[in-house]
């Protein structure tokens, strides 16, 4: 990779900043071991570099279950702050995907190339064929219920209320909702519903 002249001496630090150990204590072993998968699995695509004053940024999209978008940018001191859409990115963790790119990013830092592992590559594509097959699984049973009469829905409904408490919490809470939008918000409209149940 051809990094500007007065960038160069940056390189060592941006070396360390997506070094293999630094990414396994953000991510922990079992992400670590994740990403690394993904990026010796070729899940890293479309990655480009470009520079932002003495930052490093690069961006590519990693290849999974699905298509996620990961950015890093790394100051000329080491310090990294990587995103990805994915939802665990989102919950604040340091993901997969981020590690993938972080190791990809690290393998063209150092003019060196991943190994393509087919190993990782049959992992990821049947991790890939689960979760398409569970979307489908998922999909076919709502389609079933979107099928069903509302009779036979609310006895069934009925039915799974009377075993489960949370759930029968939640039907009081709807009837009382829709009980106070009815009745304009009234205390009153809500009592007779609540005690229905």
């Amino acid at each position: 990779m051809n990094i500007p002249p007065h960038l160069e001496s940056h390189r060592g630090q941006w070396l360390r900043a997506t070094d293999g150990p630094l990414l396994r204590e953000l991510a922990g072993a079992s992400v670590f071991g994740r990403g690394q998968t993904y990026a010796q699995g070729g899940a890293v695509q479309a990655l480009s570099v470009s520079w932002d004053a003495d930052d490093l940024r690069a961006q590519a999209t990693v290849s999974g279950t699905q298509d996620y978008a990961v950015d890093w940018r790394i100051d000329r001191d080491g310090a990294v702050d990587a995103n990805c859409d994915c939802p665990h990115a989102q919950d604040g963790c340091f993901c997969k995907h981020q590690v993938a790119l972080g190791l990809a990013l690290h393998a063209l830092l150092a003019g060196a190339e991943l190994a393509p592992d087919d190993a990782a590559k049959k992992k990821i594509a049947a991790a890939a064929k689960r979760a398409q097959t569970q979307t489908a699984n998922r999909q076919a049973l709502r389609d079933f219920l979107r099928r069903q009469s509302a009779p036979d829905l609310a006895e069934r409904m009925w039915q799974w209320a009377e075993r489960d408490r949370a759930l029968m919490a939640e039907a009081r809470s709807w009837a009382a909702r829709d009980a106070a939008a009815a009745g304009g918000g009234a205390t009153e409209a809500r009592k007779p519903v609540i005690h229905a149940l």
